[in-house]
């Protein structure tokens, strides 16, 4: 049995001549949580609408729990778990009502679990959807999954628009999702910071291409900020410059520089992407 959950190799996708994944491969070993970073525009939405089974890649293959998103789209949906960005539920309905359709399409579901996070998310069960808040909508919206044991869980920018307590809240709820039972996690997010106290494997992409990807720890290790005097000359494995407090910093990846590997100063993740990302931006 595959030890890969999400796998995609060489996948290419273009709107109108414009180019949005490029020769993309992405690989999530299964039981990892898995932070999909970039930029907006870097192609993160494309590649998980492909993986999902809404849009169709131009070129290369795509894999998830080793199926074919679009020629089993059924089989799959019944093992995975998708939130998108934007989620739209079905307004019209209590949370209640919602939960007693969606418990006839899964086996998995639990109407036990479902009602129990509803009252942990202090959601109203017998108000319309389509009146709560940003924050109730999404907590909502993840209890639609954490109510299912799905092998593989999908999060498009899960805590976009959301207020500081409502992310606190729904990050909360991800976290117990994480501990309950075994499964894959792929989320992408703007915010870092947030995701990378769970996240155990990361990838960072940048104009349609995967820049890096791998355990976090070991991406962590891989660069570091130096200090250099302003006229020093390039450093083997640079990756850029920057200057911080009238001090000048190049950060390097040191599995191309072993000298400099115990020197410098250790990156948290935001700090490692947006070094990357400015690497190769315009």
């Amino acid at each position: 049995m595959s030890e890969i959950a999400i796998e995609m190799k060489n996948v290419c996708k273009h709107y109108s001549g414009h180019r949005v994944l490029e020769d993309f491969s992405l690989s999530v070993p299964k039981g990892a949580v898995y932070a999909l970073l970039g930029n907006n525009g870097a192609g993160k939405s494309t590649s998980i609408r492909i993986m999902t089974g809404q849009l169709a890649a131009d070129s290369g293959t795509v894999a998830v729990l080793g199926l074919d998103p679009l020629k089993n789209a059924v089989a799959l949906r019944l093992r995975m778990g998708y939130v998108p960005e934007t989620e739209r539920l079905f307004d019209f309905l209590t949370p209640t009502e919602l939960f007693g359709f969606l418990n006839h399409f899964f086996p998995d579901w639990s109407m036990e679990r479902a009602t129990e996070l509803l009252g942990e998310f202090h959601l109203p069960p017998d108000r319309k959807i389509g009146s709560f808040s940003r924050g109730m909508y999404a907590k909502t919206a993840l209890i639609t999954v954490m109510a299912r044991k799905a092998e593989v869980v999908i999060f498009d920018d899960p805590v976009l628009g959301l207020d500081t307590v409502s992310r606190a809240d729904f990050m909360d709820g991800l976290i117990r999702s994480i501990q309950e039972y075994e499964h894959t996690i792929l989320v992408s997010s703007h915010l870092i910071p947030e995701i990378e106290g769970i996240c155990d494997h990361a990838g960072i992409l940048a104009e349609g291409k995967l820049l890096y990807s791998g355990e976090t720890e070991q991406l962590k290790a891989r660069f570091r900020r130096i200090r250099i005097a302003g006229e020093d000359g390039l450093l083997c494995g640079e990756i850029c410059r920057k200057s911080i407090a009238g001090e000048s910093y190049a950060v390097v990846d040191v599995s191309e520089n072993i000298e400099l590997q115990e020197k410098g100063e250790t990156m948290n993740l935001e700090e490692i992407f947006l070094a990357l990302t400015r690497a190769v931006g315009p």
